[in-house]
């Protein structure tokens, strides 16, 4: 689920609160490239995401059209089928194991260095966060490059998000697409109701 990790991984420009930088609740979209290690092609797919502070997130990727869910509590991550013969997947876990929205939620720390990751400028628009042992044995990812398209370093303005996970020679590139602030969600967004004819595997 690595593809997953990364529309999670935005932070804030300095010492400012996490609410001046990124609203506490939000939607978005991001085009995500990745080189294939096989045929070095760069394969390309859409991710709509929602996130609400602290720890409630949601995600659908396309193509392929899995979901991932988490709030405080539990986890979904949903493959549906792809034939109407077959049966869907879905895999629930614990929140406080799985929940990946736990680095968003940390990164709100901003670029400055701290107990989880020290922090590069290496432009006048770029910055490099590079994650401490404990933290990139959890997350498995080693360092993140963010770029912004203005000299205000506010999330609206970042141009490329570019993640590098552990074992892995190419990073992963997100681009925002779109990006907008809403009041609330409800409850229920960040809940997942099993259909029918669907596997269910506990992640332990």
């Amino acid at each position: 689920m690595k593809a997953l990790l990364t529309f999670i991984i935005v932070f804030s420009y300095s010492v400012c609160s996490f609410a001046k930088f990124l609203p506490k609740a939000f939607e978005a979209t991001f085009l995500q490239e990745k080189k294939s290690s096989i045929s070095n092609r760069i394969n390309q797919n859409n991710l709509a995401i929602k996130y609400q502070f602290p720890s409630n997130f949601y995600l659908k990727e396309n193509p392929g059209e899995i979901v991932y869910i988490c709030n405080t509590k539990k986890v979904w991550i949903y493959n549906p089928p792809m034939f109407e013969t077959e049966k869907g997947l879905l895999r629930e876990g614990k929140s406080n194991k799985y929940c990946y929205s736990k680095l968003f939620d940390s990164l709100s720390k901003g670029l400055v260095s701290n107990k989880l990751y020290s922090v590069k400028r290496l432009d006048k628009s770029s910055y490099r966060l590079s994650f401490l042992p404990k933290a990139k044995q959890q997350l498995g990812v080693s360092k993140l490059e963010i770029s912004f398209k203005t000299k205000s370093h506010l999330f609206k303005n970042t141009s490329q998000l570019k993640l590098f996970y552990e074992g892995e020679k190419s990073p992963t590139v997100l681009k925002p697409q779109t990006f907008k602030v809403v009041k609330k969600f409800l409850p229920s967004i960040f809940k997942f109701v099993t259909p029918k004819n669907t596997d269910v595997i506990k992640m332990k």
